[in-house]
């Protein structure tokens, strides 16, 4: 479990009474564990700015005080709160209103549901969005001409937590590098000014280079995306591409993806 500090969890519930009890039921999700209640939003609202983090929030769908689809959607767009564990504690799970299942929260729940199931589904899910996208020990080799998408991926890498990278504005200093170092994760762009990313992949598979460097998960980063250089990065062995131009929610979706698939863990 990576709870090496404290996690912490906010409840917004009609009834503070209510949201204590539950909080006391939940109070091993983590070996050190936080719970924020309130016995108003406004209240509510001031004790979650005064913590740096919130790992979870639980929130009831009949919310008297505000409307709990709005709050839900505020803290998905929030930069502060987008990467936390979403709750609904819902009147009756057969009867969610579909409004509520379009905002892909993490976990549904009722008044019937199990104490120790409603205990293990967030402690999964908690653990999940607590692991690092990008494993720590990860060396990771960024490859592009155009200094706006280095910046663009470098920004992409720290908003992910990871800072383990090399820049490279060519195929040349990416040889260089290689060469010099090992690699786990390489996002590589298709056309450079002194050759291809394939130029690349063939003198990765060529040149005596660690096994490490050899087994790195590849990603291509490109604007082209048509079928027959989708076929091409196949016969490399590349599985994975991200399309020109991508934000940050697609850049994490396919980047987890992917490190999930090379390392063969769930999904």
């Amino acid at each position: 479990m990576p709870f090496s500090q404290t996690v912490y969890v906010a409840l917004c519930f009609n009834s503070e009474a209510e949201a204590l009890a539950l909080s006391e039921g939940l109070k091993d999700l983590a070996p050190k564990i936080e719970f924020i209640t309130a016995s108003s939003f406004d209240g509510f609202l001031k004790a979650i700015a005064a913590v740096e983090k919130i790992d979870c929030f639980i929130i009831e769908e009949d919310y008297k005080e505000c409307s709990s689809y709005d709050l839900i959607e505020k803290l998905k767009k929030s930069t502060r709160y987008k990467k936390s564990v979403r709750a609904l504690l819902t009147p009756n799970l057969n009867k969610i209103h579909s409004k509520f299942l379009e905002l892909n929260n993490h976990y549904y729940f009722d008044q019937k549901t199990a104490l120790l199931e409603v205990r293990t589904t967030l402690k999964k899910c908690i653990t999940k969005k607590l692991t690092p996208i990008i494993p720590k020990d990860y060396n990771v080799l960024v490859l592009d001409n155009s200094h706006d998408v280095l910046e663009i991926i470098s920004m992409h890498l720290n908003d992910l937590g990871h800072t383990k990278f090399d820049l490279c504005h060519s195929v040349s200093e990416s040889k260089n590098n290689l060469l010099e170092k090992d690699y786990d994760l390489l996002l590589l762009d298709w056309n450079l000014d002194d050759g291809t990313c394939i130029d690349l992949i063939d003198f990765i598979k060529k040149e005596s280079l660690s096994e490490r460097t050899k087994s790195a998960l590849t990603m291509v980063i490109t604007g082209r995306d048509d079928v027959d250089d989708i076929m091409t990065l196949l016969r490399y062995g590349v599985k994975n591409h991200i399309i020109k131009p991508f934000g940050f929610n697609e850049f994490e979706d396919k980047v987890s993806y992917a490190i999930e698939k090379h390392l063969k863990r769930p999904i």
